[in-house]
């Protein structure tokens, strides 16, 4: 361990000790724990840090996507290698949620050990961890990449150091049939329109301070649950829910929809294959919830 991790790591671990909370880590701390010679990759060039208005200029087409989910900064370093290189990019989420979010956005992939849950394609790694999303690109390929690609992950993994909880929306999500790797979380309409076109605009109301999660289940049904700020928002998401299933659209729509809404929730079922089906989804999803209710 370097000097400069060393000197972070003694504080974290003098909290831990005293039954504390370690503060929130941020990027210039996660940058200092990291190596900066993996192997045969080595980091020559200084970090570049990139806010809220400068990630335009670094992935433009791709920006919208990562502020979408909270965004706040973005790490960028380079990796060197004489058969092309890799690049890290950790970017600092809002919340555990954002980052999560950001992580569900592709679910393609190898599934691996790392942070709190990593996918692995050809040439591209990412995982989340606490309140951060993780990005590796590998400019070259062969097991000198892939080897690299996961060095370097764990090694930001082990650097974020934080534990995030999963939204608590997704425990609304019935069990039963469930494709885990469908499940999507969100809080933006751009970002649901991606994943589930609805039509034009933000046919729900979701605005950008509502969540939302979707998932599809064993017979390709569909479920989307949104949680707004208020009943009388979730109320005109139900409007816009209806009139979306009833309209026609370009090719039809597969299977049997539904929609219904209670308080603040509202939930959209479509492509089931019976009536009953989206009955006892939308019943399950919708059901009240012993915590919640003591919270009311």
């Amino acid at each position: 361990m370097n000097t400069a991790a060393l000197l972070l790591f003694v504080p974290l671990l003098a909290l831990a000790l005293l039954g504390e909370p370690a503060p929130p880590r941020t990027l210039a701390q996660i940058a200092a724990g990291m190596p900066r010679e993996m192997g045969p990759f080595h980091a020559t060039e200084p970090d570049e840090v990139y806010d809220t208005s400068g990630i335009y200029a670094y992935i433009d087409g791709a920006a919208e996507v990562y502020l979408a989910y909270g965004m706040r900064a973005c790490l960028a370093r380079r990796f060197h290698h004489p058969a092309g290189g890799i690049v890290l990019d950790v970017f600092e989420m809002s919340d555990a949620g954002g980052a999560f979010g950001a992580f569900t956005y592709d679910r393609e992939g190898e599934e691996l050990d790392i942070g709190q849950g990593a996918l692995l394609r050809e040439g591209w790694l990412t995982f989340w961890q606490g309140r951060f999303f993780a990005s590796l690109t590998a400019e070259g390929e062969g097991a000198a990449h892939r080897e690299g690609l996961l060095a370097i992950a764990r090694a930001a993994a082990a650097a974020i150091a934080e534990h995030g909880e999963l939204p608590e929306l997704l425990g609304r999500l019935p069990a039963d049939g469930l494709q885990t790797r469908s499940v999507r979380y969100l809080r933006h309409p751009s970002i649901l329109a991606t994943h589930l076109p609805l039509g034009f605009g933000d046919p729900l109301a979701l605005g950008a301070d509502a969540e939302a999660a979707l998932a599809r289940y064993e017979d390709k049904a569909l479920l989307l649950i949104v949680r707004y700020p208020g009943a009388a928002r979730a109320a005109t998401g139900l409007e816009g829910a209806r009139r979306v299933i009833s309209a026609p659209s370009p090719g039809g729509r597969d299977g049997f929809w539904g929609a219904a809404a209670d308080g603040p929730l509202l939930a959209v079922v479509g492509e089931a294959v019976t009536e009953d089906h989206v009955r006892r989804l939308l019943a399950t999803a919708l059901a009240a919830r012993e915590n919640e209710e003591e919270k009311r």
